[in-house]
């Protein structure tokens, strides 16, 4: 049996007779054999086998000085570490590649070509990564969206010149994930489809199912929630169709559809989608979705009035943090905290929630390189940091409710502020409309009627143009009401009412929980 013969194979998908090939193979070709079953190991997401395998190859590789396996076993390696988000180790092993490719001949080098496709995928990948968690302990890695593209398009150069099918269709799905984030949601979707294309015909049911998944999260960061929740549903009937054990996007496919439903205000369903995600990473020990599915069960389970349940949570995630130091984990734990404080009647409770989420909203929110930006995810640094910005405001609020001091309201109005500049800069419409409410009574409680009115108008204007139904029909709800508050707030004013006691014949904290509640139930705009 020939190599040329099993890669082949290999290309059509037909992987269990190429493993079977391998063990027929001449001494000589024993290497190449093993490399090539590390690679089918890793496409079926038999990780741990593949790890150890690779291992051993390069072993071999530099006891023998062989510079080309050495590439080869480093550059699958850190594959293996990027598909379990493992980033931080990844980012050692590309640094490792660099200094082999380095050390190599020329014809050492043009022997390795096909194999540093992978690593320029790898590349790809470990810049979105830095890109979605806001930190790198590797400098050289920026987070720069640009350069990963640049990356998957020289693997996809190099993988459509070694005819490597695997490699192509992975080169083209991290393209398409890269221009996801950049807000180009067409071209995400034309790069995602090229990629099942490619699995399709290659009978790769894995790959579909991935580049499917992508494209519900397509939907999910635009807002098209019943087309999001209908992909990733399709999705999951494949998986059980086809009896397929090995899949890891179940997590995501679960974690979504449980957000999604809670989105709806289904909070019995969201339980069950998200335990299903929480059961899937823990078996593959996917720390970061491990994190994301608790945070999210902690947020439906206060959201249920299951106080035990959510603290049951956070202590599993306060666990996590002890062991893993990724930023984003440990925001998800802070910000998790805080909501449990802020669950609780007693005052000194709410404080401490106070004082953590405070600490929160001093994360940099960078909204030149923010390029997508969705309340419906909640699962990136930016989004949680403007969440704990919503859950602040409303205890400022309640402070302000409770003790009459104007500066606090001045504060809850800055951050709102805050709020409506990053919904501008986003060109989030829905958010920019929920902003403009709360600031309608603002300027209402402080007696600038014509602000209120204006602001009013515009939210109007917006929701007409974009079609947003359910926001209209609630814009034209608040300027009814807007209409008859306005003489009794306006006598309040002339007959010498404080701030606090005009705020207090306002409704802005009824507008405020409508904010918060936008996260849970806005229907698709």
């Amino acid at each position: 049996m020939k190599i040329h013969v099993i890669k082949d194979l290999i290309n059509e998908g037909q992987t269990s007779q190429a493993l079977e090939s391998i063990k027929h193979l001449k001494e000589e070709d024993f290497f190449v054999g093993e490399i090539l079953k590390s690679k089918i190991l890793i496409e079926e997401n038999e990780f741990e086998t593949a790890r150890k395998l690779l291992i051993y190859i390069l072993e071999i590789s530099q006891t023998e000085n062989n510079k080309v396996g050495e590439f080869t076993a480093n550059s699958l390696l850190c594959l293996c570490l990027i598909l379990q988000e493992n980033v931080a180790e990844a980012q050692k092993f590309i640094q490792r590649g660099k200094h082999i490719i380095n050390s190599m001949s020329g014809l050492e080098k043009e022997e390795s070509e096909e194999f540093s496709g992978i690593t320029s995928c790898n590349r790809g990948w470990v810049e979105i990564y830095v890109h979605i968690l806001g930190e790198s302990d590797d400098p050289t890695f920026k987070g720069e969206l640009d350069l990963a593209i640049g990356y998957y398009n020289e693997a996809i150069r190099i993988s459509k010149k070694h005819n490597n099918l695997p490699e192509l269709a992975r080169a083209f799905y991290g393209l398409g994930t890269a221009y996801q984030y950049k807000g180009e949601f067409g071209e995400s979707l034309i790069y995602f489809q090229n990629s099942i294309d490619i699995s399709q015909k290659r009978g790769h049911l894995l790959g579909v199912i991935s580049a499917n998944g992508s494209i519900g999260h397509n939907y999910l960061l635009q807002g098209k929630l019943d087309k999001s929740l209908h992909t990733y549903e399709k999705n999951l009937k494949i998986i059980e169709l086809q009896n397929i054990k090995d899949a890891i996007d179940p997590i995501a496919s679960f974690r979504v559809m449980g957000r999604i439903y809670f989105i709806k205000g289904n909070l019995e369903q969201a339980l069950n989608f998200l335990k299903k995600g929480l059961n899937y990473a823990n078996e593959f020990q996917i720390t970061t979705e491990i994190s994301c599915c608790l945070f999210n069960l902690i947020l439906t389970s206060l959201e249920s009035g299951m106080l035990d349940e959510a603290t049951t949570y956070n202590n599993t995630l306060e666990n996590l943090v002890e062991k893993n130091s990724m930023r984003i984990i440990k925001l998800r734990s802070k910000l998790a905290n805080a909501l449990i404080l802020k669950s609780h009647k007693r005052a000194k409770y709410k404080i401490d929630a106070q004082r953590i989420l405070e600490s929160l909203i001093r994360e940099k929110i960078n909204t030149s390189e923010l390029n997508v930006f969705s309340m419906f995810n909640l699962c990136t640094q930016q989004e949680l940091t403007v969440f704990a910005m919503l859950n602040l405001t409303e205890l400022l609020i309640a402070e302000f409710q409770q003790y009459g001091e104007n500066e606090v309201l001045e504060e809850a109005e800055q951050l709102s502020n805050k709020i409506y500049t990053i919904a501008q800069d986003q060109k989030s419409q829905s958010l920019i409309v929920k902003t403009m409410i709360l600031q309608t009574h603002y300027a209402s409680i402080k007696g600038d009627f014509k602000k209120a009115e204006t602001l009013l108008d515009q939210a109007y204007f917006i929701t007409q143009e974009q079609g947003l139904e359910k926001l209209n029909n609630e814009v034209l709800k608040q300027r009814e009401d807007f209409i008859g508050e306005v003489d009794r707030i306006s006598m309040l004013a002339k007959q010498g009412a404080s701030i606090f006691e005009r705020e207090e014949s306002s409704r802005l904290e009824s507008y405020l929980t409508n904010t918060l509640a936008y996260l849970k139930d806005l229907e698709t705009d």
